[in-house]
């Protein structure tokens, strides 16, 4: 904390350069405590990219920093945190890349979006498919919504337009997700399973059966009551991949049956610039055919 604290001496105005600081002196040999001391970093680093005012107040309040201290501060934060998206540890690596994308466009009005963009289109080389889709999605949003800013400053727009060329889909699947949607796991896909877009959804249909029904004393015309509801298949198309991961779920369920094969899924429907502008969220799926 003695370093810290005369480290922080020159930047006591900064709450970014305060948590940027602290990560890079807690950087221990041991691989074990360095992912956690790393990963707490991380959580305090991501409010200093990010539109948030910061509330660190763990050395106690902080005096108001310029403008002018403030952009470096976050100049700083951002160049630590993309040097953190190429971390040997793949978790520290996962979640840093997570955090720039999320807070991409908060680099913008700070002044730090060309400096930003910059360093991620000399990292980006190494991130997987999900991850550059993700931040196409954002870069596209920023070239929607940051009009005004790309306008009045050319270096930011040509640093956009480079990054965003970096992050072009390479693969059938990249491609297709950009134009026809994204299916893919974890936050908003399907549990356990990695997947690009489909060129074809067919989502079956939903019927609820009627029961007539009259009681003695009732007119001679039948009541209408509800019965049970079935919900029709859902059939999604593709074309030819070498990935496996769907056909092995259908053979979880020839080899066990599909009780312990179900898995939640959603389908998500995107326009031209990645927004998502339809969902379906099913419970308990599984494959009958594929």
């Amino acid at each position: 904390m003695w370093c810290t604290r005369q480290y922080l001496s020159r930047y006591q105005k900064s709450h970014a350069s305060h948590t940027a600081t602290r990560i890079l002196l807690n950087r221990s040999q041991n691989r074990s405590i360095r992912r956690v001391e790393i990963h707490f970093a991380l959580s305090k680093l991501s409010p200093q990219v990010s539109r948030i005012p910061s509330k660190d107040t763990v050395d106690g309040p902080w005096v108001q920093p310029t403008v002018g201290e403030a952009q470096t501060a976050k100049r700083d934060a951002w160049k630590l945190l993309c040097e953190l998206t190429s971390d040997a540890d793949p978790s520290i690596a996962n979640r840093a890349r997570k955090i720039a994308t999320d807070n991409l466009r908060a680099a913008i009005p700070w002044g730090a979006g060309s400096y930003t963009f910059d360093m991620l289109a000399e990292l980006v080389s190494n991130w997987d498919e999900k991850e550059l889709a993700d931040l196409r999605e954002q870069l596209d949003a920023a070239k929607k919504y940051e009009g005004p800013a790309l306008q009045q400053d050319e270096a930011l727009a040509t640093a956009l337009t480079q990054l965003r060329t970096e992050t072009e889909a390479q693969t059938f699947h990249g491609r297709l997700m950009d134009v026809v949607g994204r299916w893919f796991p974890g936050d908003r896909e399907i549990d356990g399973i990695t997947q690009a877009g489909f060129s074809e959804c067919i989502i079956g249909d939903t019927t609820t059966a009627y029961i007539e029904y009259r009681e003695g004393n009732e007119a001679t015309t039948p009541r209408k009551l509800s019965g049970l509801t079935k919900y029709g298949n859902i059939t999604l198309k593709w074309g030819i991949t070498d990935a496996m991961e769907l056909y092995n779920w259908q053979k979880q369920v020839i080899g066990t049956g599909a009780e312990g094969a179900r898995k939640n899924m959603s389908i998500v429907v995107v326009d031209e610039a990645g927004n998502d502008k339809a969902r379906w969220d099913i419970v308990r799926a599984w494959p009958v055919r594929y």
